[in-house]
């Protein structure tokens, strides 16, 4: 007999059941399953669904993943070059690997085919260039005549109080964490529907996006980036193109340190770097990216992926936002202004 696996649609079901068998018996049970989210979201670093796929669902080397072209913007380090890394694991895929730093592309490139990806295309590309995003677009259909996978993980990190910084900063984070991807989606997703490919798009978010002080236009961004999915998730349906969000917690990558702050040309340094690094209890990029592999192989419409008390505030910020920013909007500003000293040192 082959190996049982399960499908997001078969929990989809088993979460419709378990809702309806709440209805009918004792509130006890509700609180049951309140405990069991909240202990669960300090164990565990990933949703239930996930975590469930994890174990039971398809493995990434199984999936649609096979033999597919994927497009990782942002893979010249951090976790676009950790997620190239592992996708090179899976037979017969292509990658298309973009970011501005050509040289460290040519570097992740060099070790994707070490690992086995003998099909990869270094692409240079600025997110916030968008009259470019068309021509890069046409030089990988030259190169592979289709995308399958579109992975939107460029982006930047933007760290300071509002008040204290520069409005181009603030623009600058909106038009690549936001306007940049939203451009190039849209013109891949076109392609998708023109040349009848089942298109699967990821769009690599934050928990950030609930709202958090000293990164509000960060926030802003990433909450956008959601709403502008969950929107053409439903536009999608009848092209085919499956769309997913993958919201992250804190993790540990070059984020930090290059990140812009309050000023034009002002990066963060290796004193945001380290005060990132061991104050938000952050997640390895490996460990991050092998659930976000098994996300995608699964066909999951949204993951969340973060480390035990950042699981337990994302939970709480989004089920009891008013409750959670009462008890803890105060504890958690003074959290965020000694952020605010550590990246001014």
């Amino acid at each position: 007999m082959g190996k049982f696996v399960i499908s997001y649609r078969m929990l989809n079901f088993a979460s419709l059941a378990l809702a309806g068998l709440l209805l009918f018996t004792a509130p006890v049970l509700a609180i049951l399953l309140i405990v069991f989210m909240i202990v669960g979201a300090v164990f565990m670093d990933s949703d239930v669904s996930l975590r469930i796929l994890e174990k039971f669902g398809t493995k990434p080397e199984d999936s649609f993943l096979k033999n597919s072209v994927v497009w990782i913007t942002g893979a010249s380090s951090g976790l676009g070059e950790e997620l190239a890394y592992r996708l090179s694991k899976i037979s017969g895929i292509s990658l298309v690997l973009s970011s501005r730093k050509e040289k460290e592309l040519e570097r992740v490139a060099e070790n994707c085919k070490a690992l086995g990806c003998s099909k990869v295309l270094v692409l240079p590309m600025d997110i916030a260039e968008y009259n470019m995003h068309e021509k890069c677009l046409q030089k990988v259909v030259e190169e592979f005549g289709k995308v399958d996978v579109l992975v939107n993980n460029a982006g930047v990190y933007q760290q300071g109080f509002v008040l204290d910084c520069d409005f181009p900063v603030l623009k600058r984070t909106i038009e690549v964490d936001f306007l940049g991807q939203i451009s190039l989606t849209r013109l891949v997703a076109k392609h998708m529907k023109d040349t009848n490919t089942k298109g699967f798009i990821t769009f690599v978010s934050s928990i950030a996006s609930l709202g958090v002080p000293f990164t509000a236009t960060y926030s802003a961004a990433k909450a956008a980036l959601n709403c502008f999915a969950y929107a053409v998730a439903n536009e999608w349906l009848e092209c085919g193109i499956d769309v997913q969000v993958v919201r992250l917690g804190p993790v540990i990558t070059q984020i930090g340190e290059n990140s812009l702050m309050r000023a034009e040309n002002q990066v963060g340094g290796s004193s945001s770097a380290h005060h990132f690094n061991t104050e938000y209890n952050p997640m390895t990029a490996k460990r991050s990216i092998e659930l976000m592999a098994i996300a995608m192989a699964n066909k999951l419409p949204e993951a969340w992926i973060a480390n035990k008390l950042c699981f337990l505030c994302m939970y709480a910020y989004e089920y009891l936002p008013t409750t959670t920013r009462w008890i803890f909007g105060k504890p958690f500003l003074q959290v965020y202004k000694k952020a605010d000293e550590a990246t001014k040192k």
